[in-house]
């Protein structure tokens, strides 16, 4: 996966974006339209051409304070569900499941409300309309 080349021309601390193509990875014969990568992003040094280690050993994911801190990582999760949340009057709430791609709602999909402790809470599955409450 390759990324433009180049340091960006900003000042430290001020955000830059760019776009990574995953298209190779999901057009492979059996992956559909989804997947899950792990996005790691680290300081590069442009002049020793080298990765930027941090001045703490050891706290490159962990507690440290943010001038040692030179990577991260994320998940990104790319998938064909979109999801729409409704919050009624009485403060309930009712979810809908649809394609992207079709538009059309999906059946059978498994929600789950999970708790800080990454348990689930709450399971429902949505019926012919895509609809769960």
């Amino acid at each position: 996966m390759a990324i433009a080349p180049g340091p960006p021309t900003l000042q430290p601390g001020e955000p830059a974006y760019t776009a990574i193509d995953v298209g190779d990875y999901l057009a492979r014969p059996g992956a559909g339209r989804q997947g899950i990568f792990l996005l790691r992003l680290e300081a590069w040094d442009p002049e020793r051409k080298e990765v930027v280690r941090p001045a703490s050993y050891g706290c490159e994911y962990g507690n440290c304070p943010d001038e040692d801190r030179t990577a991260d990582q994320r998940l990104l999760l790319l998938t064909d569900l979109g999801l729409l949340a409704k919050r009624a009057v009485d403060g309930s709430q009712d979810l809908f499941v649809q394609s992207i791609a079709t538009g059309l709602p999906l059946a059978g999909v498994s929600i789950e409300v999970l708790g800080r402790n990454g348990e689930p809470v709450l399971q429902q599955t949505t019926d012919g309309d895509g609809h769960a409450r």
